[in-house]
């Protein structure tokens, strides 16, 4: 049993690219076959956000781990699809993603998560940039026909905009300068109507989701067992230096939230 406080150590898995698909010039899809989809130790958990850890060496030889969405389960095939965004030649994970292919191998841990939409919820919104949307996507694949809310995706290349299967009203917000696209996805957010019953996933730039919380928050009264929200990378840091950093730097927020939730 771990530690209280601590997460249990999830065993490393190995996996092979079957299939490499770009679903648009950002983003590449790997169907990944594995023999732990087989034998029971890495199957979907019920959580639509399912993720796994990349594993990675990184300049110095040493192992690193890069956090990725289960885009598709398909256990029947003893596989997984898994979206990378190819954005760019920094870092390691887009990269490796960018030139992987078919019968290429690969080493991961999982799977986690936390999030699945409520089917009950009277309406829903997706918040997120092209990283977070395969988790968005997931969501959606199982939300009822009927469901109501908004999908609101933020980017900075228009090519990569593309249709999402959704009953849900979906705005692309793309400009070049990705913290403009940002401040304009604030506003838009900020400016829809009421959305009852509201439950929320808001995934992105640490900034951004700081700004956007008090307003999901406060003045939509949302509560934070409706809340998953998570500013997962920070503009100007590396994964590594950002988790060092993001309990002290979210540690404001977190005490003026303290008290709008009764026990």
């Amino acid at each position: 049993m771990a530690e209280p406080g601590k997460r249990p150590n999830r065993p490393t898995h190995t996996g092979t690219v079957t299939v490499r698909e770009q679903v648009s010039p950002s983003m590449v899809r790997l169907t990944i076959r594995s023999s732990s989809v087989t034998d029971g130790t890495f199957v979907p958990n019920g959580f639509t956000d399912a993720y796994f850890k990349l594993v990675l060496p990184d300049a110095g030889g040493d192992d690193v781990m890069r956090t990725y969405t289960v885009r598709r389960w398909l256990v029947a095939e003893s596989s997984f699809e898994a979206d990378f965004m190819v954005h760019g030649t920094a870092g390691l994970a887009g990269p490796w993603a960018r030139d992987v292919q078919v019968g290429g191998e690969l080493r991961f841990r999982g799977p986690g998560g936390a999030y699945v939409p409520d089917s009950e919820a009277g309406s829903h919104l997706y918040v997120a940039d092209l990283a977070a949307l395969p988790a968005v996507e997931a969501a959606l694949d199982v939300l009822p026909d009927d469901a109501a809310g908004h999908v609101v995706v933020v980017h900075d290349e228009p090519e990569d905009v593309r249709d999402l299967i959704t009953s849900l009203a979906v705005q692309w917000v793309v400009d070049a300068d990705l913290a403009t696209a940002y401040d304009k996805a604030v506003s838009l957010i900020e400016e829809l109507p009421e959305l009852p019953g509201l439950q929320a996933f808001v995934h992105g730039e640490a900034g951004f989701v700081r700004k956007l919380r008090p307003h999901l928050r406060v003045d939509r009264a949302v509560p934070a067992a409706r809340l998953s929200i998570s500013g997962y990378w920070k503009q100007g840091r590396t994964d590594e230096v950002w988790r060092t950093e993001k309990k002290d730097w979210m540690r404001p927020v977190n005490d003026r939230e303290a008290q709008l939730d009764p026990a």
